[in-house]
């Protein structure tokens, strides 16, 4: 073998494993994304239904407490939960940006994976082969959904009071 045949093989292998890190680098960015999110519900969620909490438990004091708003008397409850509800608000605009942020590095990675025969059905592919992305966002609708429609429903219902 010649020398130069040789630079080649060192050449090709070598762009073998450039490709490998930058996949790998992909992976962990998705992975990073996905935590991100994950901390966003975990806190976020926590913090509504603490607040959530706050305004049904002022449904319990003897003697409720009512405050004037544009000239009408509220329950401090729904004013409470107004505020929860913002928060749940913030959190979905908050989780449909880095959700955003995930979708472009696994949109990264099924590039990679399908440009290079080596990674051919590589992990992305095959996550979202299982999981698409209509269905991904749907389940985030329903989630924030749920609690945004129930949260809703609450602060109706406290104006009868």
């Amino acid at each position: 073998m010649t020398m130069e045949g040789e630079k080649e093989n060192v050449k090709g292998s070598a762009d073998e494993s450039g490709l490998i890190e930058i996949w790998k680098t992909t992976i962990q960015t998705q992975m990073h994304f996905n935590e991100m999110l994950q901390r966003v519900r975990f806190i976020g969620l926590t913090i509504v239904i603490g607040v959530m909490g706050v305004a049904a438990e002022t449904l319990r004091m003897e003697s409720p407490v009512h405050v004037n708003v544009l000239f009408f008397w509220i329950h401090i409850a729904a004013i409470i939960q107004f505020f929860a509800l913002l928060l749940w608000v913030g959190l979905i605009f908050l989780e449909f940006y880095f959700f955003g942020l995930l979708e472009g590095a696994v949109e990264y990675g099924e590039q990679i994976e399908k440009n290079y025969k080596m990674l051919e059905g590589g992990l992305t592919n095959r996550i979202t082969l299982r999981v698409s992305r209509r269905k991904a966002k749907g389940f985030l609708l329903g989630f924030y959904g749920v609690i945004l429609v129930g949260g809703l429903w609450f602060f109706i219902t406290l104006f009868a009071l």
